[in-house]
């Protein structure tokens, strides 16, 4: 097994579902990842991570509807954790009686239209915290660091997988909220890019983060970060709450982006050791200026 297809173990485990690639054309087309997380609260038993894939252009044309969804509906910025609480911009919506529920609801779909309108590919992961702490060694967590950036390297990999199912060959950017372990995300990025074969098989491009709220206001926040929290969000959502016994079924966002190609999946303990072990093997490989 090559070191570099190794990293897409950690996609083929649990789904929630998945769909086939299709033909895209994609010749001489520059694709942007956006990435964000959800769960990292105390509160969560589950930590996840969604992205989405989609050509420069595109994500022009999608600034320009997410921001009439976000005027639409009053708001100033989409967070999925506090639209569903009923805080911050969203306690407008807060009401026992669920009045504004049909607001609410026009919002939701006005967001899931922008994001089915404009990307191609949607992909996450779910992993459960205490699974993380018990499996990977403390010294792997040098470069590791937390259960988000071990999940940031699980980006990395799907986008390329997904690069290569339908023939891109070119590099794919992606863009992770700033904020999050920069410096862990950072060097992992550093090895994979790094090292020629991985790099190619997994179209390693450039690694950046941007503020998805910036002053809470849609004018200067990168609005593609908060599509991929609405993903994010549900991704660890459906896994809390089928952990619980709440319930089993996606909820309405995740269904109707079902109608995408995407790969949604939870990390299980016996993947994450078995990728220690891979990672080990690819850091191994990495320049000596790259190694802790």
């Amino acid at each position: 097994m090559g070191a570099g297809r190794g990293l897409d173990k950690l996609a083929q485990v649990a789904p929630i579902h998945g769909t086939r690639p299709g033909i895209l054309e994609l010749d001489s087309v520059v694709f942007i990842a956006y990435v964000d997380e959800s769960g990292t609260d105390d509160s969560s038993p589950c930590i996840g991570v969604g992205g989405l894939i989609a050509d420069a252009r595109a994500w022009d044309r999608f600034g320009v509807s997410w921001e009439s969804a976000l005027t639409e509906a009053a708001v100033p910025y989409s967070h999925m954790r506090e639209f569903a609480h009923g805080v911050g911009a969203f306690k407008k919506w807060k009401s026992d009686t669920k009045q504004s529920e049909p607001e609410r609801r026009r919002f939701l779909a006005a967001l899931c239209d922008c994001i089915s309108q404009t990307a191609v590919y949607t992909f996450g992961a779910v992993i459960t915290k205490s699974h993380y702490e018990q499996h990977v060694p403390e010294e792997m967590r040098k470069d590791m660091g937390t259960p988000y950036t071990f999940l940031g390297r699980y980006c990395l990999a799907r986008v390329g997988v997904w690069a290569d199912n339908h023939g891109h060959n070119d590099p794919v950017d992606i863009v992770f909220e700033r904020g999050q372990p920069q410096a862990a995300i950072r060097l992992q990025h550093g090895i994979l890019a790094a090292h020629e074969l991985v790099r190619q098989e997994f179209r390693i491009g450039a690694l950046s983060f941007a503020e998805k709220y910036s002053d809470h206001s849609s004018r200067t926040s990168v609005l593609q970060l908060q599509a991929a929290d609405l993903v994010a969000y549900e991704l660890v959502k459906h896994w809390n709450d089928r952990a619980s016994g709440r319930s089993s079924n996606p909820r309405y966002p995740l269904r109707r982006l079902m109608g995408m190609e995407h790969d949604w999946n939870k990390i299980t303990a016996v993947d994450i050791a078995r990728e220690v072990g891979v990672w080990m093997s690819i850091r191994s490989l990495a320049p000596t200026q790259h190694r802790a």
